[in-house]
């Protein structure tokens, strides 16, 4: 996706003629010089990144979130319409352009698609991160109706079935985003890279927008520093260019 399309993926769907505290907030961000200490008298962050819940329908070991999986009293960490108002009305937050739910697993959130409707009718663009397990035909549709900007999909291997199953049926209703985290395990064995590329096919012939590669960050239940890519790795040089000219 090239960032003229990001941009005006952007503009569609928040209406910055309409926002313009949020778009003047923006251009300043774009303009203005950066320094070591920036005052949010001149700009505040343009992305809210909210973790909503530390739950999860899942169990990677790679996710910053496992250590926490499920944990008792989650539902004082849960979030809430009041929690999320709460946030917003803060001025470092009210001019965010950008909102990211993510977790855990979003779709489990009960209040999701009310803080979905109430921060798209503010004017942000909103996305969730999501494994998709729960994006049933109904589903799909309400978050849709709810007002949500974009849905990117992590492709792992507990939901793989699930995904060539039910992929191309959820991009019909609303086109989504892809990713999968990249090990140097995986970019190092042939096998393992026809198998990538067999599933980057895949997402592409689903109708998905776009496919983000995200490289391991030890930070999991398991953390594992020899998974982690450098660019200048050969095996990582060798995939980039088998992924282009596919």
């Amino acid at each position: 996706m090239s960032k003229l399309t990001d941009y005006y993926d952007l503009y569609r769907k928040t209406h910055l003629s309409r926002n313009i505290p949020r778009a003047w907030n923006y251009l300043k961000y774009r303009t203005l010089p950066r320094k070591a200490k920036m005052p949010i008298s001149r700009y505040t962050p343009q992305i809210a990144g909210l973790v909503i819940t530390k739950r999860c329908n899942l169990s990677c070991d790679f996710c910053c979130i496992g250590k926490e999986l499920n944990p008792k009293g989650w539902r004082d960490t849960e979030a809430t319409l009041d929690k999320v108002k709460r946030i917003f009305a803060n001025p470092l937050f009210a001019n965010c352009i950008g909102v990211d739910l993510v977790g855990g697993e979003p779709l489990i959130v009960k209040e999701l698609d009310s803080i979905i409707a109430w921060l798209s009718k503010r004017g942000h663009y909103v996305n969730i991160v999501t494994n998709g397990l729960y994006l049933t035909n109904n589903r799909i549709t309400e978050l849709k109706h709810a007002g949500i900007s974009r849905i990117r999909i992590s492709l792992y291997d507990e939901n793989q079935k699930f995904l060539e199953n039910n992929l191309a049926r959820i991009n019909k209703v609303f086109p989504v985003h892809t990713s999968i985290v990249l090990e140097r395990k995986a970019v190092e064995n042939k096998n393992e890279q026809d198998k990538l590329l067999e599933k980057t096919r895949f997402i592409h012939d689903a109708g998905s927008v776009d496919l983000l590669f995200m490289i391991y960050r030890p930070m999991g239940i398991s953390p594992n520093p020899k998974e982690i890519i450098s660019e200048t790795l050969p095996a990582y040089i060798e995939f980039k260019s088998r992924i282009e000219k596919a």
